[in-house]
């Protein structure tokens, strides 16, 4: 069965393209500092090869790292999240159209959580993978 979210139409991260106006000036020396300390704790550790490496080990790898890793990993995930709930086909799956969610488009209260609820009340949407 599948779920309703994907039904609707909402793209896997693979499918989403970075589009002008999510991608702020400071995000791309933010993305050069995540992937040279990823490298450099890399190498320090001779942890693996790219150019065989799993995702399982790579996350693993991440796992073990984060106490190095999690001010950048923080600010890396705050910039991906904006590039995928950005693109208009999420907006449309989530339900809140394509205009823009601030400053002219939806007025949300300041805290409002249950906007979240349909995300927490559709469970898990990942799809498991053979390694």
């Amino acid at each position: 069965m599948i779920p309703g979210d994907i039904a609707r139409g909402l793209p896997s991260g693979d499918q989403i393209k970075i589009q002008g106006g999510c991608i702020k000036d400071t995000d791309e020396q933010t993305v050069a500092d995540v992937v040279t300390r990823i490298e450099a704790l890399r190498l320090s550790q001779s942890a693996f090869d790219w150019s065989s490496v799993t995702s399982v080990d790579f996350l693993s790898f991440l796992s073990r790292q984060s106490s190095e890793l999690s001010i950048v990993l923080k600010e890396f995930g705050t910039i991906l999240l904006r590039a995928y709930y950005i693109d208009s086909r999420v907006r449309d799956a989530v339900g809140v159209g394509r205009r823009p969610p601030f400053p002219l488009g939806y007025a949300m209260p300041e805290n409002d959580l249950y906007a979240l609820e349909p995300v927490y009340d559709r469970g898990l949407i990942y799809r498991e993978i053979e390694h």
